[in-house]
C-alpha cells in the first residue's frame, strides 16, 4: 500500500512539472514575441504620404510632343531631356517668367506652373485668370486667353486657346477676347458644363470640344 501511493505521489509529481515546464515555455515564448513588437511606430512613420518612404521622382515629368525629348522641373527650372542620351539642357526658369509678367504689370508666381505640351516646342499654362503660351525655341511668352475670377470646371481647347468654363451653374467659353455666355439657366437644379453626379465610366468633365475647337 505504501508502495502504491508512493508511486500516485510520484506520477503527480511528474505530471505536475511537466505542466510547470509548459507553462514557462509559453511564458518565455510569449515574452520573445512581445520583444520583438517593442518598435513602436510613430505618427511620422505611419503616415502614407510620408516623403521618407517615397521614392525619389522628377517633378512634372512628361513627353515634349511626340518626339524623345522629355521635360522636368527642378529648383523652378525646366529642364529638358532625351530617352536616348544622357542630354539635360535647362529651357526657362520661373525667373525668366516673373520677368515677363512684370513687363505685363501682373503679379509674379512663387513656384513653377504646371504645364501642358501642345507640340515638341510649345506649352501652356495658366497664372490666376490668364492663359500663357511659352515658345521654346524663340523664347517668346504670350497671353492668349483670359477668364473670370470665379470661373470653375476650366476647359482649354488645345487648337485655339478658348476656354470653357462654369460660375454656378451656367456654362461660359472665354474666345478671341470676349466672354460668352452659353447657358442662362436660372434654375440651380440644372447644371451645364460639369458632371452632375459622380466622376465614373470614364466622364471627368461635362464640356467636350468640336473637332475644329469651337
Amino acid at each position: 500500500m505504501d508502495l502504491f501511493l508512493s508511486f500516485s505521489n510520484n506520477q503527480i509529481m511528474k505530471q505536475t512539472d511537466f505542466l510547470k515546464s509548459l507553462i514557462l515555455i509559453s511564458i518565455l515564448s510569449f515574452s520573445l514575441f512581445a520583444s520583438s513588437q517593442d518598435k513602436q511606430l510613430t505618427l511620422e512613420d505611419a503616415v502614407y504620404m510620408n516623403p521618407k518612404v517615397l521614392p525619389a521622382r522628377m517633378a512634372q515629368l512628361k513627353w515634349m510632343g511626340n518626339g524623345n525629348k522629355f521635360s522636368y522641373v527642378a529648383n523652378n527650372t525646366l529642364i529638358s531631356g532625351n530617352a536616348t542620351s544622357k542630354e539635360r539642357d535647362s529651357i526657362v526658369k520661373l525667373d525668366d517668367f516673373n520677368a515677363g509678367f512684370s513687363d505685363l504689370q501682373l503679379d509674379s508666381m512663387k513656384r513653377f506652373p504646371t504645364i501642358t505640351y501642345i507640340s515638341d516646342y510649345k506649352f501652356r499654362f495658366t497664372h490666376k485668370t490668364d492663359l500663357f503660351e511659352f515658345d521654346i525655341t524663340s523664347k517668346n511668352l504670350d497671353l492668349i486667353n483670359s477668364f473670370e475670377k470665379t470661373a470653375k470646371n476650366k476647359d482649354i481647347e488645345k487648337k485655339t486657346g478658348n476656354v470653357a468654363y462654369t460660375i454656378k451653374n451656367n456654362l461660359y467659353v472665354a474666345a478671341h477676347k470676349e466672354h460668352i455666355k452659353v447657358t442662362h439657366d436660372k434654375d440651380a437644379g440644372i447644371v451645364n458644363g460639369q458632371t452632375v453626379h459622380r466622376n465614373e465610366f470614364g466622364i471627368s468633365k461635362g464640356t467636350f470640344w468640336s473637332p475644329k475647337g469651337n
